[in-house]
């Protein structure tokens, strides 16, 4: 196990922590208003911590060359994936998608600031546009 994923591990446990301590104490509480609030609380946490640990189980799995990403279907946290590009470049890449159309070409990821000709040359193998 990367140290990363002992991070997102801990990071996940520690939120399934805190809302089975909220959902224990909605639960345990005697105003039935509260225990709604606290147990919507415990499940937008749940929530957010499986979501969390989706993406990091994402981001941990390196591209296979056989099967490269498509620039203009893929979001943040695939891109996120290449080699080099890490979450902020990758939110760049998607924002210039959205803003600028999609891409016609690799070539075109130039256009995104941060990503340079050594950039480029290192992501090229990994990734498509259809």
């Amino acid at each position: 196990m990367t140290p990363s994923e002992r991070r997102a591990l801990l990071w996940v446990a520690g939120i399934l922590l805190l809302a089975a301590g909220v959902r224990h104490q909605a639960e345990a509480g005697h105003d039935h208003g509260a225990v709604g609030s606290g147990l919507d609380l415990a499940d937008s946490l749940l929530s957010e911590a499986e979501a969390k640990l989706y993406e990091d189980q994402v981001r941990a799995r390196p591209v296979d060359p056989a099967d490269p990403l498509d620039l203009n279907q893929v979001d943040g946290v695939h891109l996120d994936r290449l080699p080099g590009v890490g979450p902020a470049l990758a939110e760049r890449i998607v924002a210039d998608r959205t803003l600028n159309g999609p891409f016609r070409r690799v070539e075109d990821l130039l256009r995104v600031p941060g990503i340079g000709p050594v950039t480029l040359a290192r992501i090229r193998p990994l990734v498509r546009v259809r």
